[in-house]
């Protein structure tokens, strides 16, 4: 006799009919929100070009830009390194910049045509 598998067995209920109904719509929701993220990946990656923005939280001190004319895989790496904010820091210079300034984190944006450096 051959043993039963879970989907036969829960179709054997009502209860379980349901179930499998539910697991099977939410894989597809699953699937179809993977699929939407690889596609705003793409989008973001095609853009171009980016920087990458160190913000601080202390109330009054300006907003830096660390880099410029970035991909959107070499920002993307920048900010999310172990050195891309003060909680995360492990050099000396971010160490004493946020004894001296205060919490910081570098994001990464897209670069606006004010942003770029002026070749001279």
């Amino acid at each position: 006799m051959k043993t039963p598998t879970i989907e036969e067995l829960a179709a054997a209920t009502l209860w379980g009919r349901e179930l499998l109904s539910t697991v099977r719509s939410q894989s597809t929701i699953m699937a179809r929100q993977a699929a939407t993220i690889d596609r705003l990946e793409a989008e973001l990656a095609s853009l171009k070009p980016w920087l990458v923005v160190r913000h601080f939280e202390r109330a009054g001190v300006k907003r830096r830009i660390i880099r410029t004319g970035l991909t959107f895989a070499e920002a993307n790496a920048l900010c999310m390194g172990v050195d891309a904010s003060s909680a995360t820091c492990t050099t000396k210079v971010g160490k004493r910049r946020t004894r001296e300034i205060g919490p910081w984190r570098d994001e990464c944006e897209l670069e606006k045509a004010s942003y770029r450096r002026k070749k001279r």
